[in-house]
C-alpha cells in the first residue's frame, strides 16, 4: 500500500492561503501563549499534549508548526498540529503518520509521535534547528555542494518509497538543511480539505506532475516529478515550468524545458520531469544512483598496483569528457559500483593461506573489467539517441534500465565478495563474477517494456529487485541455507506488490536454491509456476531463465524421459531470448551420461562444444566429454579430455586457484581409468588433503574424491570406509531420497 501525504504550501502564488478557524485547538495555544506572556509563571504554559509549546515555527493553511518540549523524554521536539482534519480523514491521518514513524532514515524527519487534541490531530517530530533547502539556496554554493544535498534529499525519498510512503508535496521549503544535514520534512502532515480540486487540495502547482495536475492522487512517480524541478531549480536558478494557471503550466510540461546551462546532474533531472511517468527513473532509487557520479570523481577501485594503470585510464577518461557531452558520466556510475577501496581484494587476501595471490588480482580485474565494458556499453546506447538519432527515445529508455539492473547485479557481487568471511567462499569468488549476465542482454533486441514495472510499484520492484541481485551473489557463493531464508521472503513481497515478473524472479531464485540443498520435488513445483507466471507476463529472457532453470531440475533428478521431452522446448525459450542453446546441449549430455547412454551423451556435448566460448563452461563439458569417452570405453581418449580440461581451467583461473581442484580430481580419475592405479591413489589423496584443507571435511566435493579414491585403494576395508564417508556427507547435503545417495547405497551394499 502507498501512502499519500500532501502538505498546502504557504509560500507560494498559485495556493490559496488561510488561517486557522478561531475555535480550534491551535488558537487556544496561541491564546494560552500570549497570557503567559503577559501574566507571567502563574498561567500555564501552552501545550499540545503533553508537549509544552515553546515557540511557532511556521504557519500554514492547515496548522501550525511549534517548537515543545517533551517532558517525558526531557528533548526537543517539532509538533504540528493540524486544524480540525474532516473526521472521515483523521483515522486515516493518524495511521498514516503511524507509519512514518516506523521509517527510520538519516535524510528523513524521524516522526516520534501522533495523536490527537480535542478534533485536531498532532505530529510530534524530530527538531530540526536550521532553515529551509530554499532558504540554504540563497546561500553560495558550488553545483557539488549543491548536487550533494540534492542526493541526500533523493536517499529519502527513496527509503520512504521503500517503506511506502508518497510524499505528495516535495520541494525546497520541505527540505531542512542544519549544517552538514539534509532532512526531508511534511511528509503530507497537513491535509487540504477546503476544495473539490485534487491539485488545489494538496501539493503545490509548480512542482506537480502532470497527472498530479490532472487530479491524480501523490504516487513515487510525481515526487520524482517535484524533485526534478528542485534539483533543476536549485542548478540553474529557476523553475523548469512556470505558469499563471494550472490550465498554463500542463501545456509547458508536454514539450522538455530548456535549460540555460548543462550539467550531468540535470540530464537526470530532465528525465524526471518527463511528462510520462513511464518515461522517468524506474524509481527514486535509481535516481540516486544516477546522481551519485554527478558529484564526485572515479574512486580508487583496489589496492593491487595491477590495477592502478585501469584506474589511471578511467580518470583519463572522465576528464577529458567535454561539459557539452551529453553521454557523460557512464565511466564515473560504473566506479560507483566497485567504489569500496580494496573492499573486495581485502576481503580475498585475508584467505591468502587458502587462495593464490594471483587469485586476488584476477577477481579484482574482471570486476573492473565488466565495469569498464558496462561504461562502454553505456556510452554506445546514449549516442544511439542522444548523438546519431538512430534509437527510439523508448528503446533508449528500456536499454538503460536493462542496464541499471546489470550494474545493480555488479553492485551486489561486489559487495557479497567484499564480505567473504570463509575459505571456501573466497575459492567461489572467481566463478560467481562469472556469473555476472552478459551486458548482450540489455541488445535492442532483447530488451522489452514487459519487465517494466508501473509507476505506482516502481520503487518496491527496484527495492526488491535491488534484494534479488543480492540474494543470488550470495547463492553463487554458496551460501545456500541463508539464501533459502531470503528467498522466501522475497516472494511473500513480490506477492505483496504484485507485479507478476517479480514474483516470477523471485520464485526462480527460490526454485533454483531448493534444488541446490536437495528439495527437489518443491524446486520442481515452484519452479513450474515461475513458468506459467513468467510466460504469461515477462520477458522473453526471464522465460528463458526459468526454463532452463527447470531442465537443469530435471537433470538432477536424473529423469532423463523428462529432460528429453523438455530440451527441444527450452530451445524455442532460449531462441526467443535470443540467446546460444550451448547450455541445453550442455544439461541433456550431463542427463544422458548419468543415463549410461553416452554415445547420445557425447554427440550432444561435442555440438555444446562447438558453440560455447566462456572458458569455465568449456572446461565443464570437456570432462563431461571424457566421462563419455569412459562410458564408450576409451580411456586414453578420456585422459586426455581430463587434462584438456584442467589445462583450460588453470589458464581461467590461474594456477593454484582452488577451482581447479575440481579438474585435478578428474584427471585422477582418468589416471583410474587406464590403469595407472598408483599414479591415480597418489593424485587423489593429494586433492583429497587440499580440498579438504581449503573447503573443510564434510563438503559436499569432498565426497566426490573419496568415492573415486575407493576405487584406487588397495585395502578394501579403506575403501569401504572412504565410501560409507562419502555417504555420510552426501546424505546431509541432500538427504536420503537424492539419486547420488541411492547410487552409493548401491555400491556399499555390492561391496
Amino acid at each position: 500500500m502507498i501512502y499519500h501525504w500532501v502538505v498546502a504550501a504557504p509560500d507560494d502564488d498559485l495556493v490559496q492561503q488561510g488561517k486557522p478557524p478561531s475555535d480550534d485547538a491551535v488558537a487556544s495555544v496561541l491564546k494560552a501563549k500570549v497570557l503567559h506572556g503577559l501574566i507571567g509563571p502563574e498561567e500555564a504554559a501552552p501545550s499540545v499534549g503533553r508537549f509544552q509549546v515553546l515557540e511557532v515555527l511556521g504557519t500554514g493553511a492547515n496548522g501550525i508548526v511549534y517548537a515543545a518540549y517533551d517532558p517525558m523524554l526531557d528533548r526537543r521536539v517539532a509538533v504540528k498540529l493540524l486544524s480540525r482534519p474532516d473526521p472521515n480523514d483523521r483515522s486515516s491521518l493518524l495511521e498514516e503518520a503511524r507509519t512514518l514513524a516506523k521509517l527510520r532514515h538519516p535524510n528523513v524527519i524521524t516522526v516520534h509521535e501522533a495523536g490527537t487534541v480535542d478534533d485536531d490531530v498532532f505530529i510530534a517530530m524530530e527538531y530540526v534547528g536550521g532553515g529551509s533547502l530554499r532558504h540554504w539556496l540563497e546561500g553560495n554554493h558550488s553545483d557539488d555542494e549543491i548536487v550533494e544535498r540534492l542526493l541526500d534529499t533523493a536517499r529519502g525519498l527513496a527509503a520512504a518509497h521503500a517503506a511506502g510512503i508518497a510524499h505528495g508535496d516535495f520541494k525546497p521549503d520541505n527540505v531542512l538543511v542544519e549544517g552538514d544535514g539534509t532532512w526531508v520534512a511534511d511528509f503530507g502532515l497537513a491535509r487540504s480539505t477546503q476544495s473539490d480540486d485534487a491539485a488545489a487540495a494538496g501539493g503545490t502547482p509548480l512542482y506537480m506532475s502532470p497527472e498530479r495536475l490532472e487530479g491524480e492522487p501523490p504516487t513515487e512517480a510525481g515526487d520524482q516529478f517535484a524533485f526534478g524541478v528542485t534539483l533543476i531549480e536549485a542548478l540553474t536558478g529557476e523553475r523548469p515550468f512556470v505558469g499563471r494557471t494550472v490550465l498554463e503550466l500542463r501545456e509547458l510540461m508536454t514539450a522538455p524545458p530548456k535549460l540555460s546551462r548543462r550539467h550531468p546532474a540535470l540530464d537526470v533531472a530532465l528525465r524526471c520531469v518527463r511528462p510520462e511517468p513511464r518515461d522517468r527513473h524506474p524509481s527514486m532509487r535509481a535516481v540516486v544512483e544516477a546522481l551519485e557520479p554527478a558529484t564526485s570523481g572515479v574512486k580508487r577501485l583496489f589496492g593491487p598496483a595491477v590495477l592502478l594503470a585501469t584506474v589511471v585510464v578511467a580518470v583519463a577518461v572522465v576528464t577529458a569528457v567535454r561539459e557539452d557531452d551529453p553521454c557523460a558520466g557512464g565511466t564515473k556510475l560504473a566506479a560507483t559500483a566497485l567504489s569500496d577501496p580494496d573492499a573486495v581484494s581485502g576481503a580475498l587476501q585475508s584467505h591468502a593461506a587458502s587462495v593464490d595471490p594471483g587469485v586476488v588480482g584476477r577477481a579484482t580485474a574482471r570486476l573492473v573489467d565488466y565495469a569498464d565494458a558496462w561504461a562502454d556499453e553505456h556510452r554506445r546506447v546514449c549516442e544511439a539517441t542522444r548523438v546519431t538519432a538512430t534509437q527510439s527515445d523508448s528503446l533508449h529508455d528500456l536499454r538503460m534500465d536493462c542496464l541499471d539492473r546489470r550494474l545493480s547485479e555488479l553492485r551486489a557481487l561486489a559487495r557479497a565478495t567484499a564480505s567473504v568471511t570463509t575459505a571456501s567462499e573466497a575459492t567461489r569468488a572467481l566463478a560467481a563474477i562469472d556469473t555476472l549476465v552478459p551486458l548482450s542482454t540489455c541488445g535492442e533486441a532483447q530488451v522489452t517494456d514487459r519487465d517494466r514495472a508501473p509507476p505506482e510499484s516502481a520503487e518496491a520492484v527496484a527495492t526488491a529487485r535491488t534484494d534479488l541481485a543480492d540474494a543470488w551473489a550470495n547463492y553463487h557463493l554458496a551460501r545456500y541455507d541463508a539464501v533459502a531464508e531470503t528467498a522466501q521472503g522475497l516472494v511473500e513481497r513480490a506477492d505483496s506488490i504484485g507485479f507478476e515478473p517479480l514474483t516470477a524472479e523471485t520464485m526462480t531464485l527460490l526454485g533454483t536454491v531448493r534444488g541446490r540443498i536437495g528439495n527437489l520435488d518443491e524446486a520442481e513445483s515452484i519452479l513450474r509456476s515461475a513458468t506459467v507466471l513468467a510466460g504469461r507476463s515477462a520477458s522473453d529472457g526471464l522465460v528463458a531463465d526459468v526454463s532452463l532453470q527447470l531442465l537443469r531440475t530435471a537433470m538432477f533428478r536424473r529423469d532423463v524421459d523428462r529432460v528429453m521431452a523438455m530440451a527441444d522446448l527450452v530451445r524455442a525459450d532460449i531462441a526467443r531470448a535470443g540467446r546460444d542453446d550451448a547450455e541445453v546441449d550442455g544439461v541433456v549430455g550431463e542427463t544422458l551420461l548419468h543415463a549410461g547412454r553416452a554415445d547420445e551423451a557425447l554427440v550432444a556435448i561435442e555440438r555444446a562444444l562447438a558453440s560455447e566460448t566462456r572458458p569455465e563452461r568449456r572446461a565443464l563439458l570437456q570432462t563431461n566429454r571424457a566421462s563419455a569417452w569412459l562410458g564408450l570405453g576409451d580411456a586414453e581418449a578420456a585422459l586426455s579430455d581430463y587434462r584438456a580440461a584442467l589445462d583450460t581451467a588453470t589458464e581461467h583461473y590461474g594456477e593454484g586457484h582452488p577451482s581447479v581442484g575440481f579438474f585435478e580430481h578428474r584427471v585422477g580419475r582418468g589416471l583410474l581409468a587406464v590403469g595407472r592405479n598408483e599414479e591415480a591413489f597418489a593424485r587423489l589423496s593429494q586433492t583429497l588433503e587440499a580440498r579438504q584443507a581449503l573447503l573443510g571435511p564434510d563438503d559436499r566435493a569432498i565426497a566426490s574424491i573419496l568415492v573415486d579414491l575407493a576405487s584406487a585403494e588397495r585395502q578394501p576395508a579403506r575403501a569401504r570406509e572412504h565410501l560409507q564417508r562419502a555417504l555420510e556427507i552426501r546424505r546431509r547435503a541432500y538427504g536420503n531420497d537424492h539419486p547420488s545417495v541411492v547410487e552409493l547405497h548401491k555400491k556399499l551394499s555390492a561391496g
